[in-house]
């Protein structure tokens, strides 16, 4: 049974609501990152695990994973638990909990699925496919089984980290001929950053609902020109 507390409820139960809101959507489509005219060469999914933790009962928190330094890309960078569509997958959540499990032993069963952003268009031109769930706060204590040729690190954070500015910095630059900020977290010794921190941003203010202490976006603005 998913261990959560009065305020994650509330956080959880404004997330799920949030999700299949119009101004959610309309948003994404103006996003830079947006897939709309990209030449994609691929789908993938991950997943956005949050839970309670124990040193902050009042914030939601969310696990991340640090890759392997052997595989062939994204190496030893922090990221979200997922990756490539396989043809068995019947949609995007499968690919996302079955990814979740090969890599940290996360059963399918455990992860309560709230919703999905839409898709993001990655570095390498992969579309990727946001799922977020809950999963109980004990998992990180009791549950993991992590795949050492895939995962090198498994750790924490308070999902309200990616909206505050402190350890905070970014990079402005141009991706599919639009200008595009990309943000840098410092999270107790792990950098955090591009489509993942993106990803985490628009996550903490959906489900905390409020804006990031940050300027998110190029100029202030989705398709600001740099």
């Amino acid at each position: 049974m998913l261990d959560v507390s009065r305020a994650s409820l509330v956080s959880t139960s404004r997330l799920k609501d949030t999700l299949h809101k119009d101004i959610l959507r309309t948003n994404y489509s103006r996003h830079p990152l947006t897939i709309q005219g990209a030449q994609i060469k691929g789908s993938a999914a991950v997943l956005v695990p949050l839970f309670v933790s124990d040193e902050a009962p009042e914030d939601l928190a969310v696990l991340l994973t640090k890759r392997g330094r052997r595989l062939k890309t994204h190496r030893g960078e922090v990221c979200l638990p997922g990756g490539k569509r396989d043809p068995e997958d019947v949609d995007d959540v499968a690919t996302a909990l079955r990814e979740a499990e090969e890599e940290i032993g996360l059963q399918k069963d455990a992860v309560r699925v709230l919703g999905r952003l839409p898709p993001l268009l990655s570095k390498h031109s992969l579309s990727v496919h946001p799922v977020i769930g809950t999963i109980p706060a004990e998992f990180m204590h009791t549950g993991l089984n992590v795949n050492p040729h895939e995962v090198e690190a498994v750790f924490s954070v308070p999902l309200s980290r990616f909206l505050c500015a402190d350890d905070y910095r970014y990079i402005d630059t141009e991706f599919c001929n639009k200008a595009i900020r990309i943000h840098h977290f410092d999270c107790d010794g792990y950098h955090v950053w591009g489509l993942t921190a993106h990803i985490l941003i628009e996550v903490a203010k959906i489900a905390l609902g409020r804006e990031p202490e940050f300027e998110e976006y190029v100029g202030g603005h989705p398709l600001s020109k740099i």
